[in-house]
C-alpha cells in the first residue's frame, strides 16, 4: 500500500466527513 495514496485517500474522507457534520 503506497502511504502516498492513503494519504490522499484519508485526506479527501475527512473533507467529506466534516462536509457532512
Amino acid at each position: 500500500i503506497d502511504e502516498t495514496k492513503t494519504l490522499e485517500i484519508v485526506k479527501r474522507l475527512n473533507r467529506v466527513v466534516l462536509i457532512l457534520k
